[in-house]
């Protein structure tokens, strides 16, 4: 556990300093070490068979990785943090989440524009039906929506046109049919916007303009963060997805990343509608 204060209490630039920063867990160095490394050790045979310890592989996460995501779901409110080589790959992690065959899939006609390739491409091939819809369609998205729709994916400020998005009116519509919101954050940040405050339940951001930009953290790109009940598995940390958080840690998780077994089947844990 940090020592300081809540960071609630902190101005912003106060918490962009410190957080996901510990001294006391690395000698009092102000800033973490950086972990470089992939084979990690166990203490005997049963506890690797067990992968019961929080580190197992480097692209799996080391300290570094978790401070960063410590430092992310600070400023998000999330639950957990997947850091992922780019920011396309933190828009594909989530949606292949949710993607099958016979899914429908909606997005913001003004999306990133390697997300609408991978939608027209990918997606389509795996059998997803996809649409577009307005961006400034707010709360009328609810005609769109169908009883196979699964996720509704948003974006604000819209990339090169700057649309600007009712995402609360949005995600209430999509909670309403079942479905999952996910936002594409990276021009506000959750420094401007916090969209799990808005409704929002995986948000995602390109972390080398904002992040990497200001402050070195190695080759670290984009993020996808979550709060709650939606599952993703971890990836190679350079990306970020962020999760609601749930009533209860499920077993086998531990703080600031997604469990490694397979999720619950039980309230804790959103499915599809027609799984």
């Amino acid at each position: 556990m940090n020592d300081e204060p809540s960071s609630k209490a902190k101005g912003i630039n106060t918490r962009l300093a410190h957080i996901g920063h510990n001294p006391h867990e690395y000698h009092g160095f102000v800033n973490p070490p950086i972990y470089r490394g992939s084979t990690v050790l166990f203490p005997n045979a049963e506890s690797m068979a067990g992968r019961d310890q929080k580190y197992t592989y480097g692209t799996l996460g080391t300290p570094t990785h978790t401070a960063l995501e410590t430092a992310i779901n600070d400023l998000e409110g999330s639950t957990g943090t997947v850091l992922v080589p780019s920011g396309l790959a933190a828009v594909t992690l989530p949606l292949l989440a949710y993607a099958e065959a016979g899914a429908h899939m909606l997005f913001t006609d003004a999306v990133y524009h390697p997300a609408r390739r991978f939608a027209d491409t990918m997606l389509r091939k795996m059998g997803v039906d996809v649409e577009y819809y307005d961006p400034t369609i707010g709360a009328e998205i609810a005609r769109l929506m169908r009883p196979n729709t699964s996720v509704v994916w948003t974006e604000s400020p819209a990339s090169n046109t700057f649309e600007m998005q009712d995402i609360p009116a949005i995600a209430a519509v999509a909670k309403a049919h079942h479905a999952v919101t996910m936002m594409d954050n990276t021009y506000a940040t959750p420094v401007f916007f916090k969209p799990l405050d808005h409704g929002v339940d995986v948000s995602v951001q390109q972390l080398l303009e904002d992040v990497v930009a200001v402050r070195a953290v190695g080759r670290w790109v984009s993020e996808s963060v979550a709060r709650g009940p939606v599952w993703l598995w971890p990836c190679s940390p350079s990306s970020v997805c962020v999760v609601r958080p749930p009533p209860t840690t499920p077993a086998g998780s531990t703080p600031g990343r997604f469990s490694s077994s397979p999720p619950p089947t039980g309230p804790t844990c959103r499915r599809p509608r027609w799984s």
